[in-house]
């Protein structure tokens, strides 16, 4: 499994076809579902992420602006992510049009 930040392990994750560093949905070991753009590279001077992060009970509204019914589980929500949004900005404008309940984190690296 590979490390997600702040101590959290990857359980399963879908990459997002835009370019422009690694755009990712994830389900973490703690049952968070994670949209990240992860920026990294020469050509950038520190690495960052950008991170939505919706808790277990957050994730029952996702589901439901997504057309999902309800009980529907979290690596199912993770898979029509992936296959709807090309880009972790596309789905931070969807969730914020829709009013589903998340949080925002933006972690540095020197």
């Amino acid at each position: 499994m590979k490390a997600v930040g702040w101590g959290m392990q990857l359980v399963h994750s879908v990459t997002l076809a835009a370019d422009g560093g690694s755009q990712t949905v994830q389900l973490d070991d703690r049952g968070n579902l994670v949209g990240e753009w992860y920026c990294f590279g020469e050509d950038v001077a520190y690495e960052f992420a950008n991170q939505l992060i919706f808790s277990k009970s957050a994730q029952a509204g996702l589901g439901g602006v997504l057309g999902k019914a309800p009980g529907t589980n979290a690596t199912a929500i993770v898979e029509a992510l992936g296959r709807r949004f090309s880009s972790y900005w596309e789905i931070a404008e969807f969730v914020d049009a829709k009013g589903v309940p998340h949080e925002r984190k933006v972690d540095f690296w020197p």
